[in-house]
């Protein structure tokens, strides 16, 4: 029985275009397996990654379910691309060194794991024992997905996503696109974005600050595309963009369990930020690329 609760205690978090829900045909779907701590990185690449290439290699169908299979162990980021009846797909892989949330989430009979709100919740305590930076990096990816969709895009959820789609398809028509080629990826454009939001909410908040200052901000997809160009248009490029938690109303910050006002502040957050180096061109060869 043990060993059955050890094989079920992991899950899969959707992530990047698909979690925010602004896919399109041509995207990618990006998904976290989160395992406990007796699962590693090299099991997951040297017996889950053959395990779908053996199931590719014997499908010869037409409508292959699994194909081109690509892992890349080495990567800076980690990762196992391939395509699932015909959708790309980038796996990536994280053992949490804390798994008792994972273990509890998947034994929670009040869940409907089949709701898109009941995706397991990663937090801060999730970091906890993780030493590997590209382990900490895998899990980055979801968790800034889940900040930026409940405690930002979830208050402004059409005018938000309407924006997003037209700057990601905009930036595609313009060939600006693609993190791989040294321009910004959809998750750059989904947090630019989301500063906006939060500028205008501290607008809104000057304006009434001596009245209610919980009056939910009245948006629109062109109000928030006439604003994210205005902002970026003269942005003092290299400075980085940061996201202010800390300073939006209750209408968007209510209540963020486990997830500090800066995006990790807390002890386990310093553990993690110890471990990951600071962006230093002058000091870090690969930081001057980005």
């Amino acid at each position: 029985q043990q060993q059955q609760q050890q094989q079920q205690s992991f899950c899969l978090v959707p992530f990047g275009s698909y979690a925010l829900e602004v896919w399109n045909p041509r995207s990618d779907l990006d998904i976290l397996l989160l395992t406990p701590h007796h699962i590693t990185r090299d099991s997951f690449f040297h017996q889950f990654v053959p395990l779908l290439e053996s199931i590719a290699a014997s499908d010869t169908t037409n409508d292959p379910i699994i194909q081109d299979v690509h892992p890349l162990p080495n990567a800076y980021t980690p990762v196992c691309k391939f395509r699932l009846f015909g959708i790309s797909v980038d796996l990536l892989f994280c053992s949490l060194r804390n798994d008792s949330r994972l273990k509890h989430y998947n034994n929670d009979p009040s869940l409907d794991y089949q709701h898109k709100h009941n995706l397991y919740p990663i937090s801060d305590l999730d970091l906890m024992g993780l030493m590997e930076p590209s382990s900490i990096r895998s899990l980055n990816g979801a968790r800034v997905s889940q900040v930026l969709s409940n405690y930002i895009i979830q208050p402004y959820h059409k005018p938000y996503t309407q924006a997003l789609r037209f700057l990601k398809s905009w930036a595609q028509q313009k060939g600006l696109y693609s993190n791989v080629l040294g321009f910004l990826g959809g998750i750059n454009y989904a947090i630019l974005l989301a500063y906006v939001v939060i500028q205008l909410e501290k607008e809104q908040q000057l304006q009434h600050q001596h009245n209610d200052s919980t009056t939910k901000l009245n948006l629109s997809a062109t109000r928030l595309i006439h604003k994210f160009f205005a902002t970026f248009a003269h942005w003092d490029w290299p400075m980085p963009v940061q996201l202010p938690l800390e300073s939006l109303s209750s209408n968007i910050v209510e209540e963020i369990p486990s997830i500090p006002s800066s995006l990790g502040s807390s002890s386990s957050s310093s553990a993690a930020s110890s471990i990951l180096s600071e962006w230093n061109p002058q000091r870090n060869k690969r930081d001057r690329y980005h």
